[in-house]
């Protein structure tokens, strides 16, 4: 018996095993302090209200997703169905919502490999496996609920299948068409983005099968199938409402396309490329807002004739080599390309090409409204261009090859690994809430001062200036209506009831009142400071 199992574990290929290394990394950056690191912003508190009602039955089960951005469309409901499947599975809790946006991360960096594999070596897609698995953006997009956190997996697993498609041995396949409609249903659910670009790469697929006599109408009747079959939410929605969402997408489409300043968004849709590309890849510069035209806006200002290292200098140099980066990227995308005699690791090529020249154009319209997060969509992109990188180092002189790459590697995954501990420190510190986040751990502990303080009250007054009003109600009230307080947001203080405990939320940067002090025309009855955050106990 023992004989038998050293046996089955000896032959099991060498990559299971380093993948599986690496993926057991990846799931430990993933998981580790998951509930009380979670992201919990309004959205998410929204989220979990919505699908806490369908559970009990209080709302009727989601029919429609997200709004995407400000146009009133809504995306499908599949990313609802995953939270609603969690819950059910797990208890409806916030970091039970955020489970499936995890489990799709992981299962990101398995894809991936084999994503990659399709084109590179084993090694150099072991190699780019292991930097995806630790990158501080993917791992970042894989802590909370969201929407669009699931995208790089079903981006992947989507033109996987259209790879596969494209393999003649795969023309009588069940499998590989089931995939590309399940994908590409669940894709357009996910982000009004893959809403336009998937569609369009699939009937530029959809000719070159047709061209290459590999078209079945079996493989097609199977691909709509499977679309229509996870995007009936939608279609029951449109059905009963004569078509009123499909139509508010097309008018949002028609207004963004009418966008007349082109060259301005061209600008921008390069350099926020540029800059996706380096920081997913190395964790370096802003991780929330594109800044590079500012930067250049700034340095072109800045008349001084004598440039300081820090001011012109080192940004200069930063953006210099992202763009190196990047266009040297897209550039390698058709140099192997037209050198690459197998028509497999053609298609590779062609595939990356077209869909990132797709999601480039789609992206124009919206570039002014983006932010680093909207480049989710090209995930996989930066990683292939290292790939991509290496292969040219590799085709040079491969000794001095296979340094370069070794050290690159290994800086990247170490400047990563050293962004997640450092982001790790501050999370553990209890310093992260702020007018932008809000964090589970960190309210709850914010929640229990204020019920606390309330005793034996089960309501709760809550005001504050303006933003931090905003991004800690919905938390804050979501998590208090499990204990049995009522948090009650007011925006006139006609409207405050004596006797009701009233709290104000603020920052904690300019000088506080103290207890018996009067505070935006409130005696301070109690002051407490949660680093980032200041909450007032005033008398009512």
């Amino acid at each position: 018996m023992k004989n038998k199992i050293l046996n089955y574990l000896h032959s099991v290929p060498r990559y299971v095993w380093i993948l599986a290394a690496i993926v057991l990394v990846g799931i430990f950056f993933r998981t580790y302090n998951f509930r009380e690191w979670l992201v919990f912003n309004p959205d998410q508190a929204r989220d979990a209200m919505l699908i806490e009602s369908a559970l009990e039955n209080k709302a009727n089960f989601p029919l429609l997703g997200p709004e995407a951005g400000n146009t009133r469309f809504q995306l499908g409901p599949i990313f609802y169905w995953f939270e609603y499947a969690s819950a059910k599975i797990f208890g409806s809790s916030p970091e039970a919502l955020a489970y499936p946006d995890v489990f799709f991360s992981i299962l990101t960096i398995i894809i991936f490999f084999f994503f990659a594999k399709k084109y590179f070596s084993e090694n150099i897609s072991l190699a780019l496996t292991a930097l995806i698995s630790v990158s501080f953006f993917t791992v970042r997009y894989s802590r909370f609920a969201m929407n669009t956190n699931p995208i790089p997996f079903w981006t992947l697993l989507f033109l996987l299948g259209i790879l596969n498609l494209l393999d003649e041995k795969n023309k009588k396949s069940f499998f590989w068409p089931m995939i590309t409609g399940i994908a590409l249903g669940i894709g357009i659910q996910l982000h009004a983005l893959l809403l336009i670009s998937m569609p369009i790469l699939s009937f530029i697929v959809l000719f070159l099968l047709i061209k290459r006599k590999l078209f079945t109408w079996k493989n097609l009747a199977i691909i709509i199938f499977f679309l229509l079959a996870v995007n009936v939410g939608q279609i029951i929605f449109d059905i009963k409402n004569s078509g009123a969402n499909s139509g508010l997408f097309v008018s949002s489409v028609v207004k963004k396309s009418g966008d007349n300043n082109l060259l301005r968004n061209l600008e921008m849709d390069i350099m926020y490329q540029f800059q996706a590309n380096v920081h997913m890849l190395s964790s370096l510069g802003d991780k929330n807002d594109p800044r590079f035209m500012k930067i250049i806006n700034r340095i072109a200002k800045d008349k001084s004739p004598y440039a300081t290292f820090q001011s012109k200098i080192l940004p200069t140099l930063e953006i210099f080599l992202s763009a190196v980066f990047s266009i040297a990227g897209y550039f390698f995308l058709g140099y192997f390309f037209r050198k690459e005699k197998d028509q497999k690791r053609r298609n590779f090529l062609f595939i990356v090409s077209t869909y990132s020249l797709i999601m480039f154009l789609v992206m124009l319209p919206i570039i002014q409204e983006a932010s680093i997060r909207y480049f989710i969509v090209l995930l996989f992109l930066p990683f292939i261009f290292l790939g991509l990188w290496v292969q040219f180092f590799l085709s040079r002189k491969k000794e001095i090859g296979i340094c370069i790459s070794m050290v690159a590697v290994a800086l990247l995954i170490l400047l990563n690994v050293i962004t997640i501990g450092n982001s790790a420190k501050e999370y553990a510190a209890k310093k992260v809430n702020n007018v932008d986040n809000s964090i589970l751990g960190e309210d709850e502990i914010m929640l229990d001062y204020m019920i606390n303080k309330s005793k034996p009250s089960s309501e709760i007054y809550l005001v504050g200036k303006r933003l931090y009003a905003i991004r800690f109600y919905k938390p804050l009230a979501y998590l208090a209506e499990k204990n049995g307080v009522n948090i009650i947001r007011t925006y006139s203080e006609k409207d405050i009831k004596t006797g009701i405990p009233l709290f104000y939320v603020k920052d904690s940067e300019e000088k506080n009142k103290k207890p018996g002090e009067v505070y935006k025309g409130h005696v301070v009855k109690d002051v407490q400071k949660f680093n980032n955050i200041m909450i007032y106990n005033f008398e009512n």
